[in-house]
């Protein structure tokens, strides 16, 4: 997306060099207004959206190795810095990030934790693997897509199939479930989904939390 350029490039993530990772927070609270924390591999759903919600991102420091470079395996610093962190630069889709955090935070307060593992699974989707139209173009979005060459060849050689996000649809998809064959269109090719607008997503996802449990739409919707 455009904010990922713009993102790259204000956070200096181009060139040959890779970045001090002090020197690296530093530029990212400054053109972010994240702060940037060292996580030493994956956190719980929890921890991670607590951080959301505080405007801070939990940042692997180490790269993924060489022969990992065109699509790693695990998360790493290319990964969260690219994928997650560069795009904060731009005001919507770090109002998104917060207001989410925030979602699932005031969701699991409320002990309505069924609705809070829905939720963790459709926010790992959008974040990880969702698309976005931008200027009438969809546009990948999530950061295991925007930080993958593989990911995004697959793609521009027609080898997925898009559509529009709601929540029930990737919930029923199966993207998120190991033991189960994702989606597919008639002619085999992955289904994925695209957000109309960051704004639109976050309020159906708020209606869906609140489907099940009153009073939230209402306080997050106009955040």
């Amino acid at each position: 997306t455009q904010a990922h350029r713009g993102g790259i490039s204000k956070l200096r993530l181009v060139g040959a060099s890779y970045p001090a990772f002090a020197d690296f927070c530093s530029v990212a609270l400054r053109e972010t207004g994240w702060k940037v924390t060292e996580a030493r591999g994956e956190i719980s759903p929890a921890g991670y959206f607590r951080s959301l919600a505080a405007r801070e991102f939990p940042c692997i420091p180490r790269l993924r190795p060489v022969e990992q470079v065109l699509c790693g395996s695990r998360p790493d610093f290319w990964h969260e810095a690219v994928g997650h962190i560069a795009p904060l630069v731009d005001p919507e889709v770090s109002r998104f990030y917060q207001r989410c955090g925030a979602l699932y935070v005031e969701t699991r307060r409320r002990r309505n934790f069924a609705r809070a593992r829905e939720l963790e699974i459709l926010l790992w989707v959008l974040l990880e693997y969702g698309f976005l139209v931008e200027r009438g173009e969809v546009r990948a979005f999530g950061a295991a897509l925007s930080g993958s060459f593989v990911a995004l060849t697959k793609w521009r050689m027609g080898r997925w199939v898009v559509r529009p996000f709601s929540p029930r649809c990737v919930l029923d998809s199966g993207l998120f479930e190991e033991s189960r064959e994702p989606e597919r269109d008639p002619e085999g090719r992955l289904v994925f989904y695209a957000m109309a607008s960051l704004d639109e997503t976050f309020r159906a996802l708020a209606e869906f939390v609140d489907s099940a449990e009153s009073g939230i739409v209402q306080q997050w919707t106009h955040a």
